[in-house]
This record gives structure tokens, sequence and C-alpha cells, in this order.
């Protein structure tokens, strides 16, 4: 067995090649191509082989078309190489030596590396539409958040006795109100034309996730969790793919970067902030549904957590505390493939 550790960059790979006794054989630099790719197929064919790299934008469309042509190929988040990001002289040639004593050590199982899952074909576009969902919405957030402002600043208050406290200015009622009262505001008028571009943007793209081929079992299991809309399950399930990839919540809490830090000194363990090495596209869909949760569901576990430590820690604590008590649920449900019962 060989084992090939790939440092992927924009114009080259930087190749290491070592035997099973862990001893270098080959090391060369290959245009980051698939024609470069297929170098190493023809300098490797005959040989029984294993392929890693770090997982990033230069290195997935390479990895992926390794994967096409049968090669053994893995990659992995660069932070959990160690050697790789702890090391004062980084080079690339260091790098993929490191890479292949990382490959033959984890093919030996002697060290335990997860590979990053990497998505393809409908898996991949099925994602991409749900980021870019994220997205959308989170540009409607921030011109909701602007319009507010702009409307207190300029004393351009909406009436209490009609649309309540905090009205959703997304809602046609509210819209035609401003555009009637407050037309010659021709700031606040173009934020209502934003508003309206990227609702409109988030319909043309919740029409292309209907077309997608997604788990519709797991998004309807996750659905009967208060707080979670069919929207906010796709997403999850983007983000999960496959439930089995989990034995239980604390590695997809690990996984997702929600995991605190851990600090062995002694007999002391320190337990500190979340690792936040996962997507974070997770981590805001989960707060989200934590308090779309909170709103209806007041005395439910997840709101009772998060008013329990919100009580001796700050905000942000207590939502991921709340965020992480809604993932030991998802993770229960889709486990268990039993809707939800409060």
């Amino acid at each position: 067995m060989y084992y090939v550790g790939i440092d992927y960059h924009l114009e080259i790979a930087v190749v290491c090649i070592t035997d099973e006794h862990g001893k270098e054989w080959k090391l060369v630099e290959l245009p980051a191509t698939p024609e470069g790719m297929d170098v190493l197929i023809n300098i490797m064919k005959g040989k029984k082989y294993r392929v890693l790299g770090e997982a990033f934008t230069f290195s997935i469309d390479l990895h992926n078309y390794l994967i096409g042509r049968g090669i053994t190929s893995d990659l992995v988040r660069p932070t959990d190489l160690v050697a790789i990001t702890k090391c004062n002289k980084k080079t690339d040639k260091h790098d993929s030596r490191t890479i292949a004593w990382y490959l033959r050590l984890m093919d030996k199982g002697e060290i335990d590396l997860t590979p990053s899952l990497i998505l393809r074909d409908e898996q991949r576009v099925f994602r991409d539409l749900c980021r870019l969902r994220e997205d959308v919405a989170d540009n409607l957030s921030v011109i909701s958040q602007r319009m507010r402002s702009h409307m207190r600043i300029n004393s351009e208050y909406l009436p209490v006795e009609i649309f309540g406290d905090r009205p959703d200015l997304g809602t046609k009622r509210v819209q035609q109100f401003i555009i009637t009262e407050f037309g010659d505001d021709f700031t606040l008028q173009e934020l209502l034309r934003q508003q309206a571009f990227y609702v409109e943007r988030g319909k043309a793209i919740e029409k292309e996730l209907e077309k997608c081929q997604y788990d519709t079992k797991a998004v309807e299991l996750l659905m009967t969790i208060p707080g979670i809309g069919k929207l906010s399950a796709m997403e999850l399930m983007s983000m999960i793919v496959d439930i089995k990839r989990f034995p239980d919540a604390d590695s997809m809490r690990s996984y997702f970067g929600m995991a605190p830090r851990v600090r062995d000194s002694g007999e002391t363990i320190h337990h500190g902030r979340i690792t936040k090495q996962g997507d974070p596209m997770m981590r805001k869909i989960l707060e989200r549904a934590v308090s779309s949760h909170m709103r209806w569901c007041k005395e439910s576990k997840i709101s009772k957590m998060y008013n329990s430590v919100k009580t001796r820690s700050a905000g942000g604590v207590a939502m991921m505390a709340a965020a992480n008590k809604l993932l030991d649920i998802i993770h229960s449900v889709l486990v268990n493939q039993r809707p939800f019962y409060s």
C-alpha cells in the first residue's frame, strides 16, 4: 500500500508518496487540474494506494475527479491536521509529507481522522440552493432592521392599534401603509423595493428546492418539532445529509462545532467556548429555529434551558445551550424515526 498526501493549491498540487513503512518514494509538483491528476494516476499505475488532502475550495473538484476515476480519495478539515496548522516551518513540501504521514497512520488505525463529507450531484445542488436561500433570508433580515431604524430616526411610526407593538414589515398590509403614508421618503421606499426583490428571489429558490431530491420522511419528522418549518427542515437535512453519519448527538455536536473546547490540566478539566469548527450555516438555522420555538412553546425544555442559562450567562451562551438541546431532539427524532412529542 502506498500513501499519497496532496497539498492542493490554486495552480499546483504538491504530491508526496510514501510506502507502507512511511518511507518517501516520490515528491512531485503537478498542475492542479484533471490533467495533473491523470499524471498522478499514471505514476501510480499498477500500485495499490490511497489519497488524502485538505478540504477547501481548490481541492474539492480534483478530489471528485479522482473519485470518478475510481481512486480512493479523502479530504479532511485543515483544523484536523494539527501537525500542519501548528508548524512554524510551513512549506508545501512539508505539508504534503505530513498529510501522507497522517494518511498512513489513519489507514493503520493509529489515529482517528474523520473524512469530510464531499457532496456530489443532487446532494450538492440541494445544499447550494439551501445556502442561497439562507443568504436571501439574511439580506431580508438586514433590510428589515434598516427599515425599522430608519423609520424610528425619522419619526415614521406605524399605528400600534392597527399593527401591534412589533409589526412584520414583510406583510402587504404594512407595506401598503408605508407606501401611502411615507411615499415621499425615497430611502424608505427604496428599502421596500429591495425587500420585494429578495422576497421574489426567495420564492424562485424555493420552487427550485421543491424540484430537488431530498429525504422527504426526514423533513416531515423535523417539521413535528415546534419552530421548524419546511424550509428550515430542508436546510437542516442539507447539512445533516444522513443521520447514520452520527452515532450519537455528541458526534453531531462536535461535527458542527457546537461542542465546547476542553482543556485537561492535571486533574482539572476546563470547558470553554464552542469550537465553531463546523459549517456556521447549521448554527444559524438552529438559532433561528430556537427563537421561533420559544415564541410558541414558552414552557418547553428548550425554553426552560434558555431561561435557566440566561440567568447566569450572556444571551449568546444561553442561545447556544438551547440550540444544543434542540440538536439532541433532532438527533433523537431522526434516529428513532418517530415524530416529536413534547
